[in-house]
């Protein structure tokens, strides 16, 4: 038999008088990416991401108004294992996407087939807890997403296409866009390559200087 497959569900708990109590996606029964928990009310009070079932990164709860409250830290215990999940899939850019939102998936499958389109030679990773990609052994881009937009992070090569990016919100090393804004699969294309020969320049440098 071939291994089990990943597939993200959506989750919907709910209070005994019918209101939503929480929601947000399981994987092979287990809590990934975000969740909400709700009053009875309807007003939030409660968000935060799941990482294969562990509570990660900033959880936060809000006021009846729905002002936030408090920010906690939440770090995942060492060595905790589900055991419902092998290292590989765990660890893959397939495990990472089918916990996200339909939408945020499909616009980041986009960019994760324009970067191999534009390297196929290219190795796919996990880096950092956010798909990437590796050239020759060495970290080449990464992408992921957070809870109000998908990012892209190529490196600091954003000076040279900075024209191409001006609809976008960007910082150093990061370009952020929307799930129903992708970024075309040509300057994707341009990024990959000028970060792949920023690289380059780089290691002759180096070995210039060592020589």
């Amino acid at each position: 038999m071939g291994a089990r497959r990943s597939v993200a569900r959506e989750r919907v708990q709910y209070h005994k008088d019918g209101t939503v109590w929480a929601k947000g996606q399981t994987v092979n029964g287990i809590p990934v990416g975000y969740w909400e928990w709700f009053r009875k009310d309807g007003t939030r009070m409660r968000s935060g991401y799941f990482e294969d079932g562990q509570q990660v990164g900033q959880w936060t709860t809000y006021d009846r108004t729905g002002r936030v409250h408090k920010v906690t830290t939440m770090k995942a215990k060492p060595g905790a294992k589900s055991g419902t999940k092998s290292k590989a899939i765990e660890n893959s850019i397939d495990h990472y996407l089918a916990a996200l939102p339909d939408d945020k998936r499909a616009a980041l499958e986009k960019l994760r087939k324009a970067i191999r389109a534009a390297v196929p030679r290219a190795e796919e990773c996990i880096s950092y807890q956010l798909p990437a990609f590796r050239l020759g052994g060495k970290f080449l881009v990464a992408f992921g997403a957070a809870a109000t937009h998908c990012a892209f992070y190529p490196g600091t090569v954003l000076e040279v296409h900075k024209d191409e990016l001006k609809d976008y919100d960007t910082s150093k090393g990061t370009v952020r866009f929307q799930a129903d804004n992708p970024l075309p699969a040509n300057l994707v294309r341009k990024l990959v390559k000028a970060r792949i020969a920023r690289i380059a320049a780089r290691l002759s440098a180096n070995r210039y200087h060592s020589a």
